[in-house]
């Protein structure tokens, strides 16, 4: 107990560094490459041409 009490005196401030710099890290990257939002697409059709002969038709 007292070895980890001395190596809290000692190397508390990294070690308080060192996991906000790994938590901070994480939530970068998941936010990076994390689930994309979803959006809706927008499809772009061609548009249709319709010929004389199916104009009769109708």
């Amino acid at each position: 107990m007292e070895d980890l009490k001395w190596l809290f005196k000692k190397y508390g401030f990294l070690l308080l560094i060192l996991l906000v710099a790994v938590i901070l890290s994480v939530l970068s990257w998941s936010k990076l490459h994390g689930n994309p939002e979803k959006r809706a697409e927008e499809v772009w059709e061609p548009p249709v041409i319709i010929s004389e002969k199916e104009d009769e038709r109708i």
